[in-house]
């Protein structure tokens, strides 16, 4: 019933992680994937680390200033040569997260505001970026 309720919006159970489900959703398009993070004090990087996806070609964290993820991300995709790049930028002192999501349909970019204390930024940020990961490869738009 909870299912019936809730639908797409549970991506899992007991261990299943959102990230673990990002990536699989992006696995059953065919789809490999390049991440880069800047400004999360490697909060991306820790929660892909343990993963064991093939699909997963690298993460990688880099200074960035607002607005400079979409130009960057699109070189790292053509660099690791993949279908899929996510990217994740936090500005916590302007209390912003950049998030870009690079797909074989095209790109995507949202910049978000964020109303909580600054040093929760970087886990609701990535949150957001490998959820909409696993949206869109699941066809959710």
């Amino acid at each position: 019933q909870i299912r019936e309720r809730l639908g797409s919006l549970i991506y899992g159970v007991d261990e299943d992680t959102l990230e673990g489900a990002a990536l699989q959703a992006a696995s059953d398009q065919g789809w490999n994937l390049v991440a880069v993070e800047t400004g999360l004090g490697g909060a991306l990087t820790r929660r892909l680390a343990n993963l064991q996806a093939e699909n997963l070609l690298g993460v990688e964290a880099v200074e960035l200033a607002e607005n400079e993820l979409p130009a960057f991300l699109k070189e790292i995709q053509e660099k690791y040569n993949t279908r899929t790049a996510l990217g994740i930028a936090a500005f916590p002192e302007k209390r912003i997260a950049e998030l870009v999501l690079i797909t074989p349909d095209g790109a995507k970019a949202r910049q978000l505001s964020f109303g909580g204390h600054p040093g929760l930024l970087p886990r609701w940020a990535v949150n957001l970026g490998l959820n909409w990961l696993r949206r869109v490869a699941k066809g959710e738009r």
